[in-house]
């Protein structure tokens, strides 16, 4: 009797998981959440009704020992407590899970780590490395627009609308979402004369095109550089070029303008102390 009911629960369980899943809009997020949970469920050797707040915090433990860092364990929890937060929402009558005993469990606070940004310069520097010119078109395509590793791939020539001086691009981003950057008319010349008629544009994977970036950092003499790197790059440039925060938000996609900052490592300006001075110069004091 006791089997059967564990193998009730357990399919019930399935049954929350797979819907909750089902909601989810990327694939990538939907495959990333089964692991997580499977992974739950397989550690703890429980139902979700059965799992306490004790066992939620044991669980980060253990994957604390496992190695997984703070940024990794926090982007679980919220995947747990997403899960939960399903079901107690769905199941109107409050049957299954008597209660979220994930609701009062807090993120792990984490230093934030700032990316490697390549100056000028280095960027400049591994567009000259010797590489096949459609990884080259790759490469412009993400430092000119900020796109991650992989949207480029998905970028069709109806994703394309040239305009006098630019290039609008729709950028197909994470959970269906789009936005639009530009590229100069220059970049899509050379997409026409070497894409030719393929479409999507230039169809890497998201790993093959991270070998490449790699592979191209390191024979210009940087080994931390990597696609997001690319990304880090174009928002900096962007923003120590006085281009309004608010327009390089819009260009790299981002849904809130503190994101945008994060990714910018913005260099100290003399234009600020010499505004200042003209501010306060020549003026008293009064606070």
């Amino acid at each position: 009797m006791c089997a059967q009911l564990e193998l009730a629960e357990i399919s019930q369980d399935q049954k929350w998981i797979d819907m909750w899943i089902s909601e989810q809009e990327s694939e990538n997020t939907r495959l990333s959440y089964r692991r997580t949970i499977n992974r739950l469920l397989a550690l703890l050797n429980k139902p979700l009704p059965e799992i306490t707040r004790h066992d939620l915090l044991m669980y980060r433990v253990q994957r604390t020992a496992d190695g997984l860092c703070a940024r990794s364990r926090n982007q679980e929890l919220a995947c747990v407590k997403s899960l939960f937060r399903y079901i107690n929402k769905a199941d109107i009558h409050q049957n299954y899970l008597k209660v979220d005993v994930s609701s009062t469990l807090k993120k792990e606070h984490v230093e934030l780590k700032r990316a490697f940004v390549p100056d000028i310069a280095q960027t400049r520097g591994m567009l000259d490395v010797e590489m096949p010119p459609l990884i080259l078109c790759a490469m412009k395509v993400m430092i000119y627009t900020g796109c991650r590793v992989s949207e480029v791939g998905k970028i069709g020539w109806d994703d394309l609308e040239v305009g006098k001086t630019t290039v609008s691009v729709k950028i197909h981003g994470k959970g269906l979402k789009t936005h639009v950057s530009a590229i100069p008319l220059s970049l899509y010349r050379e997409l026409r004369e070497q894409c030719g008629e393929s479409d999507p544009l230039l169809p890497f994977s998201r790993d093959r095109l991270y070998y490449w970036v790699k592979k191209i950092g390191a024979a210009s003499g940087m080994e931390n550089v990597h696609p997001h790197s690319l990304r880090h790059a174009c928002a900096t440039y962007l923003v120590n070029a006085d281009v309004p925060a608010y327009l390089v938000k819009e260009h790299l996609g981002h849904a809130k303008l503190e994101t945008t900052l994060d990714y910018c490592d913005i260099k100290p300006d003399g234009r600020i102390t010499d505004t200042m001075e003209t501010i306060l110069g020549g003026t008293k004091c009064i606070f």
